[in-house]
């Protein structure tokens, strides 16, 4: 690939859908957002054709990527970087069956799917020692698949494939079910510590309610799994020789993003769900019974913890309290400043004139205690990870919004005592699947090269 050649990360997260052009050099030329409006929610309640939301938002993205001042037919690869856990139940004609089943719906099966009797025996002598059941049971009650099981037993029996988001996406651009194993993280039948779906025999099938005809292929990350179809050609205007490559989730692209590919780096998502993540050669989940995650890197798993609420709670303060806000700051019209950072350059003073915090307006007083708890529940997450990997403290890297919060920065910094790298480039996941992407085509050689020469440290946060 020459070196004038674009890559096109596409990542869909909670809010947004965005389109991101990185040059070979890891900048951005151009990026593009469609945002996931109430409006747009309440369309798949009203049409109940999840599929079809998920192809015109990305139709949505692709006409202002066209409508930027980049020639997208420079682009030479493209992939997506996807929420994890958002499955879609397909019919014989790959049309999605009812609602998507996304990330954070919080479901509850009210019924469970029964194991066959040797196994309900291997897990009745395993709770001798261990309690094993109630953590089998819990996972079966998180999994979307068993609440259609137990509710929707008539949509259940018109599946023809379960596919996560990402999956999709690669079917709607090159006709092929088919993901990275990196991007294959949800109440599925997959074996992390392998990375394959496991054998048809194996309990998950029957604990999870989903057959092994339904389930589709999975690559390595970096794998190049062709080029668009003849429909994708026409609606996105891209060239013909385009590549797409299957990188992995939001989160380990926003690992390999912010530049950690080392056993032992370790990084805090600042993002709508707060996620704390360490590399590590060993298979270690967060706690017993629960998996690593599959990573980016060759060799590496994620130990996570995660705070399913996390940066969401600063947007849930500010709505809650936009009166006094708007009394405080004004009307955050376009064009100002965001309210965070108009929050934070309040602390800053506050803090540099060393005020009392008797006289902060009542609404800032709140806001910093917000924070003070956020860092209070990521510096436990943190505490969890390192007594599970038994891996020494070392410096700690960090994105996501809430990572362009100076005051965030600085007071998990002195909290946890560790000092915190942030990458210069704010779209890290998006960045992680470029890096994929530069691998794969061949502009570097290794995933160190190409972060070496893509990743960019723009500050050093000391305690």
């Amino acid at each position: 690939m020459k070196k004038q050649h674009y890559l096109l990360a596409i990542d869909f997260g909670t809010q947004s859908l965005r389109g991101v052009i990185f040059d070979p050099d890891g900048k951005v030329v151009a990026i593009e957002v469609v945002k996931n409006s109430v409006e747009n929610n309440q369309k798949i309640n009203a049409v109940k054709r999840s599929h079809q939301w998920y192809l015109e938002q990305l139709d949505a993205l692709f006409i202002k990527l066209n409508q930027s001042n980049v020639d997208i037919t420079k682009v030479k690869a493209i992939s997506f970087t996807v929420i994890r856990n958002t499955l879609l139940l397909l019919d014989n004609n790959m049309e999605s069956i009812g609602y998507a089943l996304p990330w954070g719906s919080g479901f509850n099966a009210v019924k469970l799917p029964r194991l066959k009797w040797y196994w309900r025996l291997a897990f009745s002598l395993g709770d001798l020692f261990v309690k094993i059941t109630p953590s089998l049971q819990e996972m079966q009650k998180r999994a979307a698949i068993n609440t259609v099981w137990a509710s929707s037993l008539n949509d259940w029996q018109r599946i023809n494939k379960v596919a996560l988001l990402s999956s999709f996406l690669h079917m709607s651009i090159t006709g092929k079910l088919i993901d990275s194993t990196a991007s294959t993280i949800a109440y599925l039948p997959f074996d992390y510590k392998k990375g394959r779906w496991y054998q048809p025999w194996h309990w998950k099938f029957q604990a999870l309610a989903i057959k092994s005809s339904w389930l589709y292929p999975l690559v390595e990350p970096g794998t190049n799994i062709g080029t668009l179809s003849s429909n994708a050609l026409q609606s996105t205007k891209l060239a013909e020789n385009v590549s797409v490559i299957a990188s992995g989730s939001d989160k380990a692209c926003e690992l390999l993003g912010s530049g950690c590919i080392n056993h032992g780096d370790v990084h805090i998502s600042l993002g709508t769900a707060i996620s704390v993540s360490q590399l590590n050669r060993k298979f270690i989940g967060p706690k017993r019974f629960y998996p690593a995650y599959p990573s980016l890197t060759e060799g590496l798993f994620i130990t996570e913890q995660a705070i399913d609420n996390g940066m969401s709670q600063i947007s849930t303060f500010i709505n809650r309290n936009k009166n006094d806000i708007e009394a405080l700051f004004g009307n955050n019209d376009e064009g100002k400043l965001s309210i965070e950072t108009q929050f934070d350059r309040i602390l800053q003073d506050v803090n540099e004139a060393s005020v009392e915090p008797s006289i902060e307006p009542s609404i800032v007083s709140s806001y910093n205690a917000l924070l003070d708890d956020i860092v209070e529940e990521i510096e436990q997450c943190l505490s969890q990870v390192f007594e599970r990997t038994k891996l020494a403290k070392t410096r700690i890297y960090v994105s996501g919004g809430g990572a362009q919060s100076p005051i965030l920065l600085q007071k998990i910094a002195t909290k946890c005592q560790v000092q915190l790298v942030k990458p210069k480039c704010t779209e890290a996941s998006a960045l992680g699947a470029a890096v994929c992407m530069a691998v794969s085509e061949g502009i570097y050689s290794s995933q160190s090269e190409a972060i070496d020469n893509m990743v960019e440290i723009e500050q050093m946060i000391s305690p």
